[in-house]
């Protein structure tokens, strides 16, 4: 699983690297300020292109593909994060995304792509505790993300 630092904001999660919309009144246990640990797993996180298959997903997510490592049924994309995109023994976790491609995918490594996340299948845990807080966030009502969140500056 993936896991990134964010801190609650009134509408979203924010993280180093990028944001995903969500409403905390959706969960009893969290408050806008905040500090809370994001889980998604490989298989949520999708190319750009698959964006209009996933019911509830992400803004688009700017990466640069480090790794390929292919699993037979699967590969999976390491990817990078962030302005400065170095290679992953160089980087912390917050930097990273790993992603679960088909094996027929055209993903190169080397490449900059765009991802979007499964919003439905994002885990909340407590950063003290470690104990989970939600699994899956809240659909946003008419609200549709299009922004790219490759800087997290802008």
């Amino acid at each position: 699983m993936n896991f990134a630092e964010a801190t609650v904001t009134e509408d979203a999660l924010s993280t180093a690297n990028f944001s995903l919309a969500f409403d905390p009144a959706s969960v009893e246990a969290v408050e806008v300020g905040d500090e809370v640990t994001v889980g998604i797993r490989p298989e949520d996180i999708y190319p750009s292109g698959a964006r209009v298959e996933v019911e509830d997903s992400s803004s688009l997510i700017a990466a640069r593909v480090d790794i390929l490592e292919p699993m037979g049924d699967e590969i999976f994309a390491y990817m990078l994060l962030g302005e400065g995109r170095t290679s992953m023994d160089q980087s912390g976790t917050d930097d990273q995304l790993l992603m679960s491609v088909e094996p027929d995918s055209t993903i190169r490594e080397d490449t900059d792509v765009e991802v979007v996340i499964d919003r439905g299948n994002v885990h909340l845990f407590d950063t003290a505790s470690g104990n989970a807080l939600a699994h899956g966030l809240s659909p946003v009502s008419g609200k549709l993300e299009t922004e790219t969140t490759a800087d997290a500056d802008d």
